[in-house]
């Protein structure tokens, strides 16, 4: 919602850049990323999940891994050595991709992940992503208004207690109330 809104007042057209997509490669990233418009918002979802050992430099401890016979059990969720199903892409070549010499000016990237400490330094670095925006839960004024635009008729009004509450839960919209030590009457 929020891309597609930024997207409505700049009057950007959006492109989904898959990192997974079979075949794909540093060459072909670099080419398709050149056939973009210059001025565009290009979207890269989960782009912790595009690389199949992740897009950081840690390497798991073996050590810690091994079973209770003391063998490492096999990782079902290592990827296949087909050639056609496996991401070739590389970190260099992705950052490369995105703000080297052949890198255009005018482009607005967002990329979203589940996991941002799955996310290389180099990355998450300013320059190549500067803002960094996390989505939390909702909180309780957050649910009870969005329940009342959607569910309630705009006739019903509120009491006077509920709208106590509502000035003591709001908060910015980016996380729950934290300073709040309200007590059940």
């Amino acid at each position: 919602s929020l891309i597609h809104s930024i997207a409505g007042e700049l009057n950007l057209d959006v492109y989904i850049l898959s990192l997974t997509r079979l075949g794909m490669d540093d060459s072909s990233l670099n080419s398709t990323i050149a056939e973009l418009p210059s001025e565009c918002i290009v979207l890269i979802e989960d782009i912790d999940a595009a690389f199949h050992q992740g897009i950081k430099r840690d390497i798991a401890d073996p050590e810690k891994q091994k079973g209770a016979d003391g063998r490492t059990p096999p990782n079902p969720a290592a990827p296949k050595e087909n050639s056609d199903s496996v991401c070739r892409i590389t970190l260099s070549g992705l950052l490369n991709a995105l703000d080297g010499i052949g890198a255009q000016e005018g482009r607005i990237l967002f990329a979203t992940t589940n996991d941002h400490t799955a996310l290389d330094p180099a990355l998450c670095r300013p320059g190549r992503l500067d803002l960094h925006i996390g989505f939390k839960l909702a909180s309780k004024y957050q649910c009870r208004e969005l329940f009342r635009r959607f569910y309630l008729p705009c006739s019903l009004d509120t009491d006077e207690e509920e709208t106590r509450e509502e000035k003591d839960e709001k908060d910015s919209g980016y996380n729950s109330p934290t300073g709040s030590t309200k007590s059940d009457d």
